[in-house]
């Protein structure tokens, strides 16, 4: 991974959660060890990041960005930070998560941005929710 090593964590709680400013993600893990990194003014210090990356000891890279109501924000977020730290921007296993206050745009403008991370980034998932689901990070 292409960030400072102070802004990582080995973490294997049963329970991990991601909360900023009323917003957050709950991953339920089964005891794998798992990186926790801290994006936002740590591993990405300027320019627009997202706020957390998780990656699996398989190297499966799960991006979180806790969002206002700037959906589009969140994308060059996300886009930005996967060019910058995954291990294979254009390759790999990636997942993304968006939680946001309110989701102004689309449903159809959703699946061109599913469609745009899939093909460009490889990405498996992106999941956009006000109330995120419990994520099991071993299926997901």
């Amino acid at each position: 991974m292409k960030y400072p090593e102070h802004c990582k964590k080995i973490i294997s709680y049963p329970i991990i959660v991601l909360e900023e400013e009323g917003r957050k993600i709950t991953f339920k893990n089964n005891n794998e060890n798992i990186r926790k990194v801290r994006v936002d003014d740590c591993a990405i210090e300027d320019g627009i990041r997202c706020d957390w990356l998780l990656i699996r000891s398989d190297n499966k890279e799960f991006f979180v960005e806790l969002k206002g109501k700037n959906l589009e924000h969140a994308f060059k977020q996300i886009e930005k930070s996967i060019e910058k730290i995954s291990d294979n921007p254009k390759k790999g296993n990636k997942n993304i998560y968006i939680v946001i206050s309110r989701s102004p745009i689309k449903s159809s403008q959703i699946q061109f941005k599913e469609e745009y991370f899939r093909k460009k980034y490889n990405a498996k998932k992106l999941l956009i929710r006000e109330i995120m689901p419990e994520i099991d990070i071993q299926t997901a």
